[in-house]
């Protein structure tokens, strides 16, 4: 589920160059935009992530520890492979030494 985006809160640009509002009126525009983010926060925001978290651990909830402890095994074995995988790349002006098949050398004058 994607979360609920703020809208623009654009409350003061939109108050002409010379406002007729009296000081309290003034002063209350400008909490404006500040009470619709917390509102955001608050209400909408916590909302759908307390949702997301519920749902999150429902599925988890169905996973044995045995199962979570062979999936991190799985990350680091698959992290290892992929880190011996990756060919190294060196340079030099004179000849390679050494190496592993498949590593680049870049020569240079």
């Amino acid at each position: 589920m994607a979360l609920t985006e703020c809208s623009e809160i654009n409350v003061i640009r939109v108050l002409p160059d010379e406002p007729s509002l009296t000081a309290t009126q003034l002063k209350a525009k400008f909490d404006e935009g500040s009470n619709i983010i917390k509102d955001y926060i608050n209400i909408t925001l916590t909302k759908q992530i307390d949702s997301e978290f519920a749902a999150i651990k429902n599925i988890l909830g169905t996973v044995t520890v045995e199962q979570l402890e062979c999936l991190a095994g799985l990350s680091i074995n698959i992290l290892t492979l992929l880190s011996q995988k990756q060919n190294n790349v060196t340079y030099s002006t004179g000849a390679p030494m050494g190496g592993s098949d498949g590593d680049v050398y870049l020569r240079y004058s």
